[in-house]
Order: structure tokens, then sequence, then C-alpha cells
């Protein structure tokens, strides 16, 4: 159980930190977007004297804020698996029955896809 708590915590470091790495960095490019944040979050503060959870989840900008940065600069690569149920060969490449495969999905090519994103070079939290 400790293995895995540890595991979870080291896992959770690295996204959490490149997540608030870009999201310093976009809060720096773009100085509107940062002080449409602080606003939202002093505004918060003026109705309930303080940050706790509901008023953190109730920071609906600062949210989008985040879910864009997201978008742009996804933390992690996300693998799809899926397991062979008969035997194979692709490319020359014997794949026994049973075997996990493991393909990287393209996350970024997907968020940066004009199909589902309209000018997705664009940073817009009001998506």
């Amino acid at each position: 159980m400790q293995c895995h708590h540890s595991f979870l915590l080291v896992a959770a470091f690295g996204t959490t930190s490149t997540t608030l790495n870009y999201l310093i960095y976009v809060m720096a490019k773009y100085p509107e977007i940062q002080e449409k944040m602080r606003e939202e979050v002093e505004e918060a503060l003026r109705k309930s004297g303080e940050l706790d959870y509901n008023t953190v989840m109730g920071l609906t900008y600062v949210n989008q804020v985040m879910q864009e940065t997201l978008r742009m600069y996804p933390p992690v690569i996300i693998f799809t698996t899926r397991e062979a149920e008969v035997d194979r060969e692709v490319n020359g490449l014997k794949i026994p029955a049973g075997t996990t495969i493991m393909a990287p999905t393209p996350t970024y090519q997907v968020h940066m896809d004009e199909r589902y994103w309209p000018e997705p070079e664009q940073f817009d939290p009001d998506r």
C-alpha cells in the first residue's frame, strides 16, 4: 500500500508541476488573462472571506484558464491498450493472441485539430 501511495505522489508531482509551470507561462504571456483571474479571486474572497474548497470550485474563469492550459500543453501522453484476440502478423512482426498492445493517443494533435477547436493555436479560455 505504501508503495502505491508513494508512486501516486510522485506521478502527481510531475504532472502538477508541469501544468503549473505552463499556467505561470500563460499568465506571464497574457497579462490581461492574469488580471481577469486576479479580479475573480479577489471578488470571491470579498464574498466568502476565505479560499476554501467551495470558493475555489466556484472560480469559473480560473478553471477555464486551467482547462485551456491543459488543452494546449498536455502534461502526459495517454496510452490506449488493447489485447490481441488472435495471432497476427503485421509488417513481419508476429503478435501472439493475448499480447497487450499499447499505442500512444495523439493528445496534442487532437487538441490542435481545427475540426474540434476553432483557431486551435490561439489561447482562448472563453471557448
